[in-house]
Parts: structure tokens; C-alpha cells; sequence
């Protein structure tokens, strides 16, 4: 079939979009089932293996765009992904599996730096300031998060980029930015401070309530998180008495759970959706 996202064939992370969405299912299910042949787990041809439970329509579910930025030749501000196996960057105006505000947020963002001229990170001659933009939303909540990720902790145009940034979306509660002036593959810098609003975005998961700051961890599709931990509740027999000590969302890094959760229930452990 052809991709939604024009892109797809040339950045990481949309090998799948040619393939028809039952097809991508039995693919990860293939993938599964070539795992446990070359690894060969005790027990394994015992297992069971079920068809991959999907969505209704998957696509708007990412909560989390995280985009290197860089300037063009001509002067342009792009922000996007990696071609494969580069680093020549790919502009991503559209994004087809993102929440559509985290994408609106992050192009406002892009033209922000342009119409400012904030000075842009040159990888090549280690020189600039932007050098990466992260925008999270919170299904539950529709609050938004964006961080700015630059080479050193001020910049001139800071008050009016974040000025205009509050005024365009009232939902964006939280605007952090993340120092890392390393030349490195690694994202994140050790030190993050807050520009406006809260340090944290609220969002829920099957009745709990979590607090994201900049960097914490949580699955990137939210409404495949809830249908994993449901069918993991119910080949558990879970009951609301019993608690459990396997890693829960909640201790996920430099995420905090609420001091007072609606339930007592707190034994879902953390797992990687695609």
C-alpha cells in the first residue's frame, strides 16, 4: 500500500508504513515467533503464541515528538528525523502516527526559531544553540510539555519565543529546555530548568495519575499501553487487595506517580509497545 507519510521510505522507524496495518500485526507477530526459534527459551514450543492485538486505527497515537533541528544551506530551519543510516536530516512538516498537537506545537516551534533567528547547532563546526525540540502531550489531560534541548543555558530570544509559544497554545502548561553541550549521539544533558509553567504534565492510565517531567519515561502509545495491561490483569487475576513488587510504570525514570493513587493496585509492569 502507500504510506500515509511521504518520508517513509527514507527515515527510520516507518519500515512498516508500505505494508498494509493486518499485515504489519502478523509481521510483529513473525518477529515474535523467530525470537523464541533462535533463542530457544525453556518450554518454548509449548507456547501459544496469539495474534498481535492492534488498534482500531493506528495512527495519531505517538505522544512524544523528539526532533533534531538544524538550518540548511539556504537558511531554512528544518526539524525532523534522520535519513537511514546519516545524518542528513529529513524535514518532517506532517507526521501521520503523531498526535496531531504535538506536531502543530512542534511547527510552531520550527517557525518560531526561524522568524527569531535563534542560532541553530552546526554539528559539523560545533557552533549554535538549538539543538533538539521534544513536544509531549498527555492523552488524558491534553496538557502539553516542550523542551528545548541547546548548547548552553541562555539565549537573547528565549522571553518572546516562550511568550509567544503560551500565547498561540494555552494547553502548552509546561516549557522546559535541557542543556547538553556535548557533541554527542546522546539527546539529553545532565541539567534541565524550567522556562515557564509546571515542571511536570499530568497525564492517567487505567485510573492512575502520573507526573512527566522533561525527562521521564512513559510508553509512547497510551491507548495500546491500556489494552497490554488489561490483558496482562486478566491472565493475572489480579485483585485490588494484592500488590506486587515487579517495576510498575510509576518507577519509571524521573516519572512521579501522585502521593495519594485512586487505587491500591500498583503492579502493572513497564513494557515496550511499538
Amino acid at each position: 500500500m502507500t504510506p500515509r507519510d511521504d518520508y517513509a521510505g527514507q527515515v527510520g522507524g516507518f519500515e512498516l508504513e508500505h505494508l498494509a496495518y493486518p499485515a504489519q500485526l502478523a509481521f510483529k507477530r513473525d518477529v515474535v515467533q523467530q525470537s523464541l526459534e533462535k533463542f530457544k527459551p525453556h518450554g518454548y514450543h509449548h507456547y501459544i503464541l496469539k495474534p498481535t492485538i492492534g488498534m482500531d486505527d493506528p495512527y495519531s497515537y505517538r505522544n512524544k515528538a523528539q526532533f533534531q533541528v538544524r538550518k540548511t544551506a539556504e537558511g531554512q530551519v528544518i526539524a525532523g528525523l534522520y535519513e537511514e543510516h546519516s545524518h542528513n536530516l529529513v524535514d518532517l512538516a506532517t507526521c501521520s502516527v503523531q498526535m496531531p498537537a504535538t506536531m502543530a506545537v512542534m511547527r510552531f516551534v520550527v517557525s518560531q526559531l526561524q522568524d527569531l533567528n535563534v542560532a541553530i547547532y552546526d554539528e559539523r563546526r560545533e557552533t549554535g544553540l538549538v539543538k533538539t525540540i521534544v513536544v509531549r502531550e498527555a492523552a488524558a489531560t491534553n496538557e502539553l510539555q516542550v523542551v528545548l534541548v541547546t548548547t548552553k543555558p541562555t539565549f537573547p530570544q528565549r522571553d518572546e519565543l516562550v511568550s509567544n509559544l503560551q500565547a498561540k497554545f494555552p494547553n502548552v502548561v509546561s516549557i522546559m529546555q535541557n542543556i547538553n553541550p556535548e557533541k554527542t549521539s546522546l539527546i539529553w544533558g545532565d541539567d534541565t530548568i524550567r522556562l515557564a509553567g509546571k515542571d511536570q504534565i499530568r497525564e492517567e492510565l487505567k485510573g492512575l495519575q502520573f507526573n512527566l517531567s522533561a525527562r521521564a519515561f512513559l510508553q509512547l502509545n497510551p491507548y495500546q499501553t491500556v489494552k497490554l495491561y488489561d490483558e496482562a490483569s486478566k491472565r493475572l487475576t489480579l485483585v485490588k487487595t494484592k500488590t506486587w513488587s515487579t517495576p510498575t510504570l510509576a518507577s519509571a525514570r524521573l516519572a512521579s506517580p501522585l502521593p495519594t493513587p485512586p487505587t491500591k493496585f500498583a503492579g502493572w509492569t513497564s513494557l515496550r509497545i511499538p
